[in-house]
């Protein structure tokens, strides 16, 4: 079953309901809205847009397609399964998730602001394919908020599983001297020792049992040799490559040692982790060659760059 449901069609002064039961078999329903600013809300018991409200049951998809304006879809119970980009032409569509509400994004993305906070979980699907022919999928935000508990520790997950996630003019973080800020801070706890088991940005398809993967970082003007407002090509596999802004940081499902992000372990990553080991102490980062988070640049990342180097397999 397909339903579109229309907003430009709907008379304002009336109340709409509609229930939805899909039954066996695959189902999408498609909310359209208007050429306007659009909020969709969505909680475990139904999913509103102005003066209709949905019922749906037994439906695997969903899709909203906010048309134009800025848009704002709030998920706050339940589950959203968004097949199509939130961003359709000109529109901008922002997205928060709260209260263990669980969205699934099934393609690559354009959000504005993102936050998944309070025990939520967003999830970008897995690619569904080999990776000589199916490219990563990619999440591009205006910004990224994963909450804050009272130590200053997310509490919601982004899960990119094998895809990659782009975080527009976003804050890399720095070591201060016993654990990293900013976005390498909130990779850093979710790791975890490998474990991806904290709120924060994680990977539930990271191998560790050869060849390793993980999550990788970087700011695109290290990665590039760019300026913060200079451009370049981000190549996400498969040949598929997407545009990214020297201020852009740059986050990739990728071999443990792969620190330029190209999806591949060669000279290039081995060149960067030799360059900064007897730095170690000073010279941090995982582009320089800090593959677990740790502050070092030691045997430990050597474990994972050695290891993985002649067991990788396509580019990721």
């Amino acid at each position: 079953m397909s339903l579109e449901l229309p907003a430009s069609t709907v008379d304002p002064s009336k109340t709409i309901d509609v229930y939805a039961d899909g039954g066996s078999g695959s189902d999408l329903v498609r909310i359209v809205g208007t050429s306007g600013n659009n909020t969709v809300t969505v909680t475990s018991g139904a999913v509103t847009l102005g003066v209709m409200t949905l019922t749906r049951t037994s439906i695997e998809l969903d899709d909203f397609d906010g048309v134009g304006g800025t848009d704002q879809l709030t998920v706050t119970g339940g589950t959203w399964h968004q097949a199509d980009d939130l961003q359709n032409g000109t529109n901008v569509c922002n997205v928060t998730a709260s209260s263990s509400a669980v969205v699934v994004f099934n393609t690559t993305q354009h959000i504005g602001a993102l936050s998944v906070t309070s025990s939520a979980t967003a999830t970008l699907a897995a690619r569904g394919g080999s990776y000589d022919v199916t490219p990563a999928r990619v999440i591009t935000v205006s910004s990224l908020d994963l909450g804050s508990d009272i130590n200053s520790h997310a509490t919601g997950t982004l899960d990119i599983k094998d895809n990659d996630l782009i975080v527009k003019s976003g804050n890399l973080g720095t070591w201060n001297g016993t654990a990293y800020t900013g976005l390498q801070g909130i990779l850093q706890r979710s790791l975890h020792d490998g474990a991806w088991d904290l709120p924060g940005i994680i990977t539930s398809l990271a191998d560790d049992d050869g060849p390793y993967t993980a999550i990788g970082i970087a700011k695109a003007s290290d990665v590039f040799g760019i300026s913060s407002s200079g451009t370049a090509s981000w190549i996400q596999g498969a040949g598929l490559t997407v545009g990214v802004t020297g201020s852009d940081i740059l986050l990739k499902y990728t071999y443990t040692g792969d620190c330029n992000l190209d999806g591949e372990i060669n000279g290039d990553d081995y060149f960067q982790i030799d360059s900064h080991v007897n730095l170690s102490g000073s010279a941090f980062d995982y582009f320089n060659g800090d593959l677990n988070l740790d502050g070092l640049i030691n045997g430990d990342d050597y474990f994972f760059i050695d290891s993985n180097s002649p067991g990788q397999h396509d580019p990721l």
